[in-house]
């Protein structure tokens, strides 16, 4: 007899350890996200501490909608304005050199 242990034991006690320890990194794993966000002043430790993170991201996601807005219209009121300029320098053109009396 061999001192090998089949695989399929091996693989059976794998699945055995891996779900008694699931839980516990689970609970490490959400300890240590939280101790990360309280580090970076996000408090998560209560229900409604959780509302307000939720509300200010919320918030802050509204601002950042609102600034793309402003600038995609300013984008397109430049871009107005430097074709409309192009336009009049051409009929300009079109005025000095073909239409001349």
């Amino acid at each position: 007899m061999t001192d090998e242990v089949p695989a399929a034991i091996i693989e059976s006690i794998r699945r055995d350890v891996i779900e008694e320890l699931k839980d516990d990194f689970r609970i490490v794993v959400r300890d240590v996200f939280r101790e990360e966000l309280h580090a970076i002043g996000l408090r998560a430790a209560s229900a409604d501490e959780v509302d307000q993170a939720r509300e200010d991201f919320r918030a802050l996601r509204r601002w950042r909608l609102a600034m793309d807005g402003i600038a995609s219209k300013i984008g397109y009121t430049v871009i107005t304005v430097l074709v409309g300029a192009m336009l009049i320098v051409a009929w300009a053109g079109v005025r000095v050199h073909v239409l001349r009396p």
